[in-house]
C-alpha cells in the first residue's frame, strides 16, 4: 500500500513508509499480514464505513485546501459544522436503529463509525481498541452533543479516552445490522456507498499486506 491521499489514515496507523526508498525497502523484505476487511452490504473496505452528519466532510473539503493543510482541512471543516447551531438542535439529531448479538436497540446521536483500524479522519485513537487482525469490527456511535460537550469530546478523542465518554458508545462486534428513520448514504472509505439499511460484517483474514 503506497500512500498518496491527504489522511492515509489506515497506511499511517499501520506505520507505512511515505518516500519511496523506504516504500522499496519493505517490499525487497516482503514481510507480509494477513489481515481483515469490513464488508458493507456488498462492498468491501479496509479501514472504514460511516454514516450520519459530518460523513460528507470528505467531499465538502476543496483540493486546495487539502494540499496546503492536510489533515487540519478536515478538523476545520468539521469544527465549522459542528459550530452551525442547527448541528446542536435535537430534532436534527438521528434515530439509529442497531441489531448485533452485542447490542440491540435504538440509539438518538449524530453520527456511526465502523472501522476496521485505529485511524479515522485523522483522529489516530478514533478506535483505540482496533485490530486489524482480530476478527472484529469496532463500533462508534456518537450521541446527541450540546455545543458545551464539543471542547471535552475532541479532547478525549485526541488522546483515545472517549471510548468510556457518555456521549459515545462503543462495542466490537462481527455483524451488526443499522438502519435509521433517515435516507442516509454510507460514506465507504471515503467514497459513497448505497443508503440504509445496511448490513456490516468482518471478513477475517481475507487480505495479506505487505508491512514494514
Amino acid at each position: 500500500i503506497l500512500q498518496s491521499g491527504t489522511v492515509n489514515d489506515f497506511a499511517n496507523a499501520q506505520g507505512l513508509p511515505t518516500s519511496p526508498y523506504a516504500f522499496y525497502k519493505i517490499i525487497k523484505n516482503y514481510k507480509t499480514k494477513t489481515i481483515d476487511l469490513g464488508l458493507a452490504g456488498d462492498r468491501a473496505f479496509i479501514n472504514v464505513a460511516a454514516g450520519g452528519m459530518l460523513t460528507e466532510i470528505a467531499y465538502t473539503v476543496s483540493a486546495e485546501k487539502k494540499a496546503s493543510l492536510g489533515d487540519m482541512a478536515y478538523y476545520l471543516e468539521g469544527a465549522r459544522v459542528l459550530l452551525e447551531e442547527k448541528i446542536f438542535k435535537s430534532k436534527n439529531s438521528l434515530n439509529f436503529h442497531v441489531e448485533s448479538e452485542e447490542f440491540t436497540g435504538t440509539v438518538e446521536g449524530l453520527l456511526f463509525l465502523i472501522t476496521n483500524s485505529t485511524s479515522v479522519g485523522g483522529f489516530k485513537k478514533m478506535a483505540p481498541l482496533a485490530d486489524i487482525s482480530d476478527g472484529y469490527l469496532d463500533v462508534l456511535i456518537f450521541k446527541e452533543i450540546r455545543i458545551s460537550d464539543v471542547p471535552e469530546l475532541f479532547a478525549s478523542l485526541m488522546g483515545g479516552r472517549h471510548v468510556d465518554h457518555n456521549k459515545v458508545m462503543y462495542l466490537k462486534t462481527k455483524n451488526i445490522k443499522i438502519s435509521s428513520d433517515e435516507n442516509l448514504t454510507i460514506d465507504v472509505d471515503g467514497e459513497k456507498a448505497s443508503t440504509l439499511p445496511m448490513t456490516f460484517k468482518v471478513l477475517e483474514n481475507k487480505l495479506k499486506i505487505i508491512v514494514p
